[in-house]
């Protein structure tokens, strides 16, 4: 019988499933890892990049809503103008996808890695919210 041990770079599944609900459930998910394991490094890490992913793609349609609003008072292109800023942030929930799912894939390899496009950002932005200021 073989027995394994634990090192430090060895996790449990438990932990890799936790990170992963983070992205699966996006902001709650983000918020409930933080709060109930609160002691696992790599749970944390990734649910401070889901929430950093959520907190961008919140930031996103706020920006689209108040920029397309000031459009829309432009006379006879305005509307335009403001549908077409749309097809902008089509894209960028599809990298906000992307992001996530390259997250998921990270969390089940147990690799704390940012995710593509905008893992350092996300990183910086959940840390404004949950690193203690000093």
């Amino acid at each position: 019988m073989i027995k394994f041990v634990r090192t430090p770079f060895m996790m449990n599944n438990t932990t890799k499933l936790f990170a992963l609900f983070a992205y699966l459930l996006s902001f709650i998910g983000a918020l409930l890892v933080l709060f109930l394991r609160r002691k696992d490094d790599f749970a944390r890490y990734h649910a401070r990049q889901s929430l950093g992913i959520a907190l961008l793609a919140l930031a996103l349609f706020a920006a689209w809503g108040v920029v397309g609003w000031v459009m829309a008072w432009i006379p006879a292109v305005g509307f335009l103008f403001a549908v077409a800023l749309f097809s902008l942030v089509i894209a960028g929930c599809f990298m906000l996808i992307i992001s996530s799912i390259s997250g998921m894939v990270y969390a089940v390899q147990g690799k704390m890695q940012p995710p593509l496009f905008i893992g350092e950002i996300a990183l910086k932005l959940s840390a404004l919210v949950f690193e203690p200021r000093e």
